[in-house]
């Protein structure tokens, strides 16, 4: 396939994933990639931009599989100019953005002057609001729930981190105060306008949600959402939601089906919605109203002297044909929602206390670790034995096809049960390798017989060369990987 015009090829020199089992259910995870672009003259920004695509995408498979432990190693040609842009430096503003700060430059403080607590130390970053990630929370066992169940309690789950990455993400542009709530804005890389507000609810997390999920009440303080339901109710406190938002001039109106869960952290003493798009029989797309959707979104609500600290973020695909300024003012619709919330629930707590009560649910009920049953760990089948292989060739696909180096000794058996130990231990969440002192360097994958053989003909003329020098290439992987 030539390079389409317009873009640049990019070049794969050698990458790829090795993966080892740390028991039962734990996986050791290595990624290496080494690329170059065709072009020799690449502008930073470009090649920022796809570093922290892989980033993004280790971070993503850490949050979906909570259970591996992520080390991974970018070598690459571009590598060393993309530090800046992994550490957060990346100054560099989209033009959407650029046009609101540059409108608000003038006035943006007016309301901060007022309130100066509200004012950010630093505009654009996010030191007052990063979130680090809980390790208190279990792991659901897919087990307990029903198959039907299992898409959304699970997708919400595995998107907490994406939320937090979400917040803490440093290329959030500070836009304005407004009504004591600090708005700020980014662009996804996928091209989204990102929204982030946040202020201070002088309440606690359970009551915030408990008027959030009094659907009836909405239309009291929300001007904006012609309908919302709560379509169903799930374990975990996992909800399946529809909201209809309000035609704004010309414009046709959209829609969202959503699930998110609510998520606390005593230790974090924060509580997290995660949130995200699903398709729902009941309410399938339709041309009128447009069907948007929310990549990654929720509230984070962090316990702050006698109230609440709370952030809200999304990544919102409004879709259809929309004018700029629409889009641009999709940001402040989206946070005016919190303000007015905060501006009613004080209203309300004032004049009637206690008309809204918080849902008790059980803890013990709430999340429970997933145990895998003796019964579920099986032996593996015999290989096939090919006639073209020797004994000791035949030994060593049996020695690949259970998980065992053929040179491992006392010594490194020993130590492989000790990592295994360590890693299923209650207090190995979130760590790293280093962390949990478990070895990432692959000396027994670097002999030639440790992997299967391959018989080239058995395999087409088309697929042979590839094949073969995929094979030959693991090794050169494997020593890329131990450095």
């Amino acid at each position: 396939k030539k390079p389409e015009e317009g873009t640049e090829r990019l070049e794969i020199k050698l990458g790829g994933w090795v993966l080892k089992p740390l028991g039962a259910t734990k996986t050791l995870v290595n990624i290496f990639f080494n690329m170059k672009f065709a072009s020799s003259e690449v502008p930073e920004e470009f090649t920022g931009k796809h570093i922290k695509t892989l980033s993004n995408m280790f971070r993503t498979l850490d949050g979906i599989c909570r259970k591996n432990y992520m080390n991974s190693r970018l070598g690459s040609h571009i590598f060393h100019k993309a530090q800046d842009f992994l550490k957060g430096d990346n100054d560099v503003v989209d033009p959407i953005t650029r046009k609101i700060l540059d409108e608000e430059e003038e006035d943006k403080y007016a309301e901060e002057r007022k309130s100066p607590a509200l004012r950010p130390s630093s505009p654009g970053k996010n030191q007052d609001m990063f979130l680090e990630y809980p390790n208190d929370i279990k792991q659901v066992n897919p087990n307990s729930l029903k198959e039907e169940h299992k898409e959304y309690v699970l997708g919400t789950r595995s998107r907490l981190n994406g939320l937090i990455d979400l917040i803490n993400d440093n290329s959030w542009k500070f836009l304005k105060t407004k009504n004591k709530t600090r708005i700020f804005v980014k662009k996804s890389e996928a091209g989204l306008v990102c929204v982030k507000g946040d202020t201070y609810f002088p309440f606690d997390a359970e009551l915030i949600l408990a008027y959030v999920m009094d659907i009836d009440r909405r239309p009291e303080y929300d001007k904006f959402t012609e309908r919302a339901e709560i379509v169903s109710e799930l374990p975990h406190r996992t909800f399946l939601a529809y909201a209809k938002i309000k035609k704004i001039l010309v414009v046709a109106s959209r829609d969202l089906t959503f699930a998110t869960q609510i998520v606390k952290s005593k230790a974090q003493e924060c509580t997290y919605t995660p949130t995200y798009s699903v398709e729902l029989p009941q309410y399938p797309p339709q041309t009128d109203p447009i069907r948007a959707t929310c990549p990654i979104g929720g509230w984070v609500i962090k316990k702050s002297g006698e109230g609440s600290h709370v952030i809200y973020a999304s990544e919102l695909d409004l879709k259809g044909s929309l004018p700029k300024f629409l889009v641009e003012k999709s940001a402040d619709i989206q946070v005016q929602i919190v303000s007015a919330l905060r501006d009613y629930m004080i209203k309300m707590e004032e004049q009637n206390p206690g008309a809204v009560v918080p849902k008790q649910y059980d803890e013990e009920e709430e999340d429970e670790e997933e145990k895998v049953p003796f019964e579920e760990v099986k032996r593996q089948p015999e290989p096939k034995k090919s006639l073209n292989t020797s004994p000791q060739q035949q030994a060593a696909n049996v020695a690949v096809s259970q998980n065992v180096s053929i040179s491992k000794s006392p010594k490194r058996e020993s130590l492989q049960q000790e990592e295994e130990k360590v890693a299923n231990s209650t207090n190995a969440k979130g760590k790293s390798c280093k962390e949990l002192g478990i070895d990432t360097y692959f000396c027994d994958l670097t002999e030639a017989n440790c992997l299967e053989q391959i018989d080239p003909n058995k395999l087409s003329e088309e697929s042979r060369p590839y094949v073969l020098k995929a094979r030959q290439t693991t090794f050169e992987l494997f020593k890329e990987m131990n450095g």
